[in-house]
Order: structure tokens, then sequence, then C-alpha cells
């Protein structure tokens, strides 16, 4: 019978995701010395709860995220599951210097990283329970906070969340309906609660996030149920500029590093 190496080394020689790495919650020991050795990398706890770091390195789980993803053409991913990593990347000046300390860490080479998009998971203490779609749910997680538009403020990547927003605006003016038809679960689930009087209107607490997920997830698309008194093509234009203003955000996450949020 094979070891779970062997089965895990198989998957990974197939999977366009590059490298993927695991290793568990590590001990803090001597923290001076241990961030003087790993640019101070700071490490805590276990962040994942039960099942779900079983999850996240399971070689079933992570062949069917490197199929999904292989549909989204033109992207090399890094993938990391170092459980109880802190959430910053600091060199010896407080400065973040992602790809370095990762590399360090991690022996995968700096020109390796430069090239790709690197996704570093560091637990996740909301799921007790794990599925493929809640770890590229994570990955989405971690495209929205380059953009995130909480309190009208956005993140690293300014131009590309304005887009999002005209998006936004935009599909809203021409289907008002738009996120019920929406062909995600989350989607279905707020128009089956809004159908049985539970709630006022069909809406989506994290619509930004679920949006990247599905884009994600179905190699490039946003599946739309299209109303019959609308131009198709006109829907199409403005669904066409988001996934357009997507790929901005995925081409310059390229060399960079993304960590999810181990609350979420």
């Amino acid at each position: 019978m094979s070891s779970f190496d062997d089965r895990l080394r198989r998957v990974l020689s197939e999977m366009p995701v590059r490298h993927f790495k695991a290793a568990g919650a590590l001990p803090i020991g001597d923290e001076e010395e241990f961030g003087k050795k790993h640019g101070h990398m700071s490490y805590y706890a276990s962040n994942f709860k039960d099942k779900s770091y079983e999850g996240y390195v399971s070689p079933k789980y992570m062949g069917t995220i490197s199929d999904k993803l292989s549909r989204l053409i033109g992207y090399d991913i890094n993938i990391f599951v170092i459980d109880g990593a802190e959430n910053e990347f600091y060199d010896e000046t407080g400065e973040v210097d992602s790809i370095t300390i990762l590399s360090k860490l991690t022996e995968v080479p700096v020109s390796e990283l430069e090239d790709a998009i690197n996704f570093i998971m560091t637990g996740n203490n909301a799921q007790k329970e794990f599925s493929p779609w809640l770890y590229m749910h994570q990955l989405g997680e971690a495209l929205e906070n380059e953009c995130r538009m909480s309190d009208h403020e956005f993140g690293a990547h300014e131009a590309v969340g304005a887009q999002f927003v005209d998006f936004y605006a935009r599909i809203e003016k021409l289907v008002p309906d738009w996120v019920g038809r929406l062909k995600m679960g989350s989607a279905r689930e707020a128009k089956r609660e809004y159908l049985s009087g539970k709630i006022g209107a069909v809406s989506i607490g994290d619509l930004h996030q679920e949006l990247i997920t599905e884009f994600l997830w179905h190699g490039g698309r946003i599946r739309f149920d299209y109303p019959d008194n609308v131009d198709r093509r006109e829907v199409d234009a403005l669904f066409d500029a988001f996934k357009s203003a997507l790929r901005q955000l995925l081409d310059a996450c390229v060399g960079q590093i993304l960590v999810n949020d181990v609350g979420r």
C-alpha cells in the first residue's frame, strides 16, 4: 500500500499548482532566535479546526483544486499550507519582504516564486469541516483583500477596486435583480430565503469574495441566468469588464504572496 507521501507526490506531479508544501503547527521555541532565522516570522498554536487541516493537505482535495485552477489559463499558482503562521511576513527592518522569507522557509527558489501567484493557507478557524470549495473560497478571500472596499476604502490595487464598484453600479441598473440570477450556491440560498419571506431582498454579505471564487472555480466564468427582457450582449459586456478587472488583479499578484484570514 502506498504511503500518504507517495500519493501526495503522485498527485502533485500532475498538478498545474506548481508547488504545494504542508507543514504542521511549529513550536515557537526561542522566539528571538526563530525570528532571526526565519525573518521574524512568528508562529502560534494551530489555526485549523478538526478535519479542516486534513482537507487542506489531502492529495484528493488538492487534485480537485488543481483541476479547477488548470482551467484558468495564464497563471502559475504556488500553494503552501503552513499551520500556525502569522498573517504578516516581515524582514529585519519591519518591511514586508514576502518572497525572500517564503523562499527561505519553503526552500523554493526565489525565481519560481517571482513568476507565480503564491498563496499561503495559515489556518481556517471558522470552519470545522472542509471542502474544495471552501479552499477556493479562502484563495478568493485573499484576493479580495488586495482590493477590499470596506468603509469605502480600497486595498493595494485601487484602480481595480474602482472598476469593481463601477461594475456593481452598472449591472444593478441594467438588471436590478442580478444577484438573484447568479448561479452560485450562496446566491441560490439567498434567493430561497427571499422567496420564503426570511429576508427583504436577495443579497449576499460577501458578494465580492463569492464572485472571485466563482471566477476561479469555473475557469474564468461567472454563471448567470439572463432575463428575457435584456440584451444578453449588454450583460456580457459588463461581466467581461468585471472579469478583465479581475485578471488585472491576478496579473498584479504575480510575484506577490497572498495570505488568508484565519478567522474567515
